[in-house]
């Protein structure tokens, strides 16, 4: 009796070491794991809630009813259609959303989390882990205005070149035409694809000028205070 005592109090020290470096693992990781009964809609949160979230341990008591509550409205309804799909299929769920910190900002969460069956094949719990993705999600919503802003001043940039009366034209620094403007191209009779990529100098310039046109040309590119309508 006592040798079976002595082993279930081993067994049940090791099971707590294992759970203490999973703790460890997953604080590590900044993560949180959860554990969420469906018969009873509790929810049972690792000790990072707070670092994640900003509730205690004391705080993070009301189940699935709080999780919905911290749910941002404009995220609840596709959340729950994924929620419910994969517990449905008693399967592997990987979606992103907003829950409110108790500060009351948003923070972005990615939630990975799979659906376990009872005898029956039932889902009756989903073993899952809670991301905090805010930083990324902030990175690429700043880049994607970036881009924005970009794409917009590129488009303002061509609207001028379309609409501008003044000729205007880009030569490369090997002398070929990159591109010109419709009023350019309107006036020299040419079309975007017939003069992309031509010698500026011996398509465009009378012969008894390219000479003194090509000495203007090297005499820019080495002086960068110089333009070619400098005498």
């Amino acid at each position: 009796m006592a040798r079976d005592f002595t082993e279930r109090k081993r067994a049940k020290e090791v099971i707590r070491e294992w759970k203490d470096r999973y703790e460890l693992i997953v604080a590590a990781s900044g993560q949180v794991a959860y554990d969420y009964d469906l018969a009873t809609g509790a929810i049972l949160w690792g000790r990072t809630m707070e670092k994640v979230l900003g509730y205690g341990p004391d705080e993070c008591v009301g189940g699935i009813g709080q999780w919905l509550d911290w749910l941002h409205p404009q995220d609840r309804e596709e959340t729950l259609r994924k929620l419910h799909e994969a517990e449905a299929a008693c399967s592997f769920m990987d979606t992103r959303y907003r829950l409110r910190h108790k500060k009351g900002r948003d923070v972005w969460i990615r939630d990975r989390g799979f659906f376990v069956p009872d005898a029956t094949g039932r889902a009756a719990r989903q073993l899952g882990m809670l991301e905090d993705i805010t930083a990324a999600v902030q990175t690429q919503e700043a880049l994607r205005q970036n881009e924005a802003k970009y794409l917009g001043a590129r488009q303002f940039s061509q609207l001028l070149l379309d609409t501008s009366p003044a000729l205007i034209v880009a030569i490369g620094l090997d002398g070929k035409t990159l591109m010109m403007n419709p009023a350019l191209l309107d006036l020299l009779e040419y079309s975007a694809e017939e003069i992309q990529g031509t010698d500026y100098l011996t398509t465009l310039i009378p012969a008894e000028d390219r000479e003194r046109l090509a000495e203007v040309f090297r005499r820019s590119v080495t002086d960068d205070k110089m333009t070619i309508n400098d005498k």
